[in-house]
């Protein structure tokens, strides 16, 4: 392995000039739901998610929630009991516990625009036709019962209050809620009814409610008897649901994102949580290309049970995601998980992970490389096991592996917040940071960062270890290669002002050890902002290379903080990092921005390639999820000049030179020399202005300068971490003398001895 020194290679760039870098994408909101999100868990139960509502049909009954988010305290719905048929006064028998089945979406491939739900209760099939807006409730006779007029009744029960017909011409019935200080909240509307047949005839006619004094009450739809007998069957009747709301628009508040890359796929994973009340929340994740565009949406938890916090990671081998979230119970708190298809919307079983009076949400780590065998798991239990760190590993079939319990506190201190690296690297092994409180509440003491690394089987290598500073943060962040980790967090500098700190961790003798810690990276990275607090840094790690994402407040003292990223090159030290690009302004748009995620498609490995940011947009009366691609690479990166003897360009018939596809400051840059033959030689030096001719052949020399000269088919060249070699070029070519096989080459009378020329490799430092 050849080293090369930075004033060499700054030698040698002497004919290039520094790139334009535009390393930034514009913010890309998820945007509001124009789809329906459907979920089969297994259960014989099917739930549904549009633009303003919630609905679970299940063998009981249809229930309908609309979705108001926090404003109301708990779901309000109205539940649909299997219909009653009647045919010229005499009742049909139904199955009444039929179990719904989920249709196919519309379209295939993509966000599903219509998706239907159907009973088949014998004579009668009741569907449920799903769409962002509304719902078409449908009832399929398929042909005549009987002679007389046809009556649907439906049993009806819930917390939404019956509030008359609606005024709109076939608006229907009107069903609503409140809130506890008489404030309208929405509801929905049961229209009237259309019924058709197959030739075409359509009746309309009214939905009517009919209540007993016992309380009880259901939906009548009736088909007159010269309608009825008269049809050619089958005969459709056909109502509709829309959901309405008070201040729509602000009801449903996205918050809390994760965000993971597939490789194999070329996807990134965004996960979120969002109510339908303020006792209930339901997770989601979308899938979207490398460049951010929308693939689909999928219903990871959709049902009553308070789903919040997600975290995701990816296992590249097993082409597959895992998304663990936390579910507050009423007795038990709960971390549960479920696996998602890298390529499609199929989703494996819910399995439980953890149960416990008092849990901490859960923080996942994949593998992306090829031969990645799982996940690394942590939590906080702060039940019986007193805020203990709870890590474990879960293979890709959802199997938990033996625990590992770290700092728990019967005094009332522990564990408070915690992080895991996003991949195990290429050495195989997980960071975890964590903040430890020493002392109990009602005493005064610093929390202490803390680390430790795991093997991806989950085995605890050496002791967890001190950082050796405090910090400030809930929850820290941690990103390496598996034997490298950086970790970061902020910290109190003074009074009044947060910076963000960190620590350089690296393992050694299968014991991780720190080498260093900066107390304030900010003054390191922007010395002429440290007056404005930064908080909630997130981190990603692809080889030397660091990219870390945190909230700014735009002014001091404001509370409204902006996104910002940065990109370093650590070596041995965080206080002398070696900044690629600092303090780069990611989105501000005048309101506050929170619990920030971040990944690359690499995230641990030695590939360089796009970052990707989300986070929770909230401006008070409203919270959304954005998201941000970023490149850390400076532009640059590895083109081909004509040089070789003869052959289709950019690669001559032989030989050819084969160069890594990137040219990053502190990574390893690989080049082989094809073709057969006599010595190989490789040439590194400046670009030369124009191609230099040497032979009637083609042959020419497109390094010129020669600095270097070396004697070998192959090499790797690890690059210096100068900053200021960014933008810079440097050209290597490979030379075969003596060669053999076909093909144009140089020789006599030119020159004393044959050879043959590659096309050069001219890489530009990112």
């Amino acid at each position: 392995m050849l080293r090369f020194a930075a004033p060499s290679l700054l030698a040698i760039a002497l004919h290039a000039t520094a790139a334009a870098q535009e390393s930034t994408a514009p913010p890309f909101d998820l945007g509001p739901r124009t789809w329906v999100v459907t979920d089969a868990p297994g259960d014989g139960t099917v739930w549904a998610r549009g633009s303003a509502y919630k609905a679970r049909f299940g063998a009981d009954a249809a229930e309908l929630i609309p979705a108001f988010g926090t404003r109301a305290s708990e779901n309000r719905a109205l539940l649909l009991a299997a219909p009653q048929l009647f045919v010229g006064g005499l009742r049909v028998e139904l199955d009444e516990r039929a179990t719904p089945v989920l249709g196919a979406p519309v379209p295939a491939t993509g966000p599903t625009q219509r998706q239907r739900v159907a009973y088949e209760r014998g004579a009668l099939v009741e569907r449920w036709d799903l769409e962002a807006a509304g719902i078409e409730h449908s009832f399929v006779l398929e042909r005549p019962l009987g002679r007389g007029a046809i009556l649907l009744r439906v049993p009806l029960r819930g917390e939404l209050a019956f509030a008359g017909r609606n005024a709109a011409p076939g608006a229907g019935l009107r069903f609503e809620a409140r809130a506890a200080d008489g404030a309208l909240l929405g509801g929905l509307d049961y229209s009237d009814a259309i019924t058709l047949d197959r030739r075409g005839a359509r009746l309309e006619h009214a939905s009517t409610l009919v209540a007993d004094p016992d309380g009880s009450a259901w939906l009548e739809l009736r088909v007159p008897a010269e309608f009825a007998d008269a049809a050619c069957y089958p005969l459709v009747i056909d109502p509709l649901v829309t959901i309405f709301g008070v201040d729509q628009g602000s009801n449903v508040d996205a918050q809390h994102p994760d965000v993971a890359y597939d490789a194999t796929n070329n996807a990134w994973l965004v996960a979120w949580h969002e109510p339908t009340s303020f006792a209930d929340n339901d997770v989601f994740a979308r899938r979207f290309a490398l460049d951010g565009t929308l693939l689909e949406e999928v219903g990871v938890a959709i049902d009553n049970q308070n789903a919040q916090y997600p975290s995701v990671a990816n296992n590249n081998a097993a082409n597959q995601f895992l998304i663990a979230w936390f579910r507050n119970g009423a007795v038990f708190d709960e971390n549960l998980a479920r696996t998602r298809n890298a390529g499609s919307t199929a989703q494996g079983a819910t399995f439980p992970v953890a149960s416990d009076f008092t849990l901490g949400s859960p923080v996942v780590g994949g593998d992306p490389s090829p031969s990645g065998s799982g996940y690394l798991l942590a939590y906080r239990n702060n039940g019986i096991q007193q805020n203990q760190l709870v890590v474990m590993p879960i293979s890709t079939a959802g199997v938990l592996g033996a625990p590992v319990s770290l700092d728990g506190s019967l005094a009332g201190g522990g564990v408070f917040g915690y992080a895991i690296t996003k991949s195990a690297g290429p050495h195989g092994r997980y960071g975890v940071a964590w903040t430890h409180h020493n002392c109990p509440p009602s005493s005064v003491c610093p929390p202490i960062l803390r680390a430790a690394v795991f093997f991806a089987s989950g085995q605890l290598i050496g002791n967890a270890i001190n950082t050796g500073f405090p910090n400030d943060s809930d929850v820290p962040a941690i990103a390496g290669d598996g034997e490298t980790f950086v970790l970061l967090a902020e910290r109190q500098i003074g009074a009044g002002n947060r910076d963000i700190a960190g620590a350089l961790v690296r393992v050694v003798a299968d014991a991780p050890q720190i080498v260093a810690t900066t107390s304030s990276l900010t003054a390191v990275e922007t010395p002429s902002t440290v007056a404005r607090d930064q908080l909630g840094v997130r981190l990603t790690a692809q080889g030397n290379r660091f990219t870390y994402s945190y909230l700014e407040e735009t002014s001091a003292g404001s509370g409204v903080h902006a996104v910002h990223v940065a990109t370093m090159l650590v070596t041995n030290s965080l206080q002398n990092a070696k900044f690629v690009e600092s303090h780069v302004l990611m989105h501000a748009n005048g309101v506050d921005h929170r619990d920030l995620a971040l990944a690359s498609t690499s995230d641990g490995g030695d590939g360089l390639g796009r970052v990707c940011g989300a986070w929770t947009r909230d401006d008070f009366s409203d919270k959304d999820v954005d998201a941000y691609l970023y490149d850390p690479l400076k532009s640059g990166g590895v083109a081909f000049a004509q040089t070789g003897c003869g052959g289709a360009f950019p690669f001559g018939s032989e030989p050819i030179l084969a160069t890594s596809p990137q040219a990053a400051l502190g990574a390893e840059f690989g080049v082989q020399v094809g073709g057969s033959g006599g010595t190989a030689l490789i040439l590194v030096g400046s670009v030369a202005t124009v191609p230099i001719p040497l032979c009637a052949a083609g042959c020419a020399l497109g390094v010129f300068p020669i600095v270097n000269q070396l004697a070998v088919a192959a090499t790797t060249f690890v690059l210096p971490t100068d900053v200021a070699l960014l933008g810079k070029s440097v050209a290597v070519q490979g030379v075969r003398l003596v060669p053999t096989g076909t093909g144009g080459q140089c020789g006599a009378p030119d020159w004393p001895i044959s050879f043959r020329t590659t096309d050069t490799a001219i890489a530009t430092f990112q």
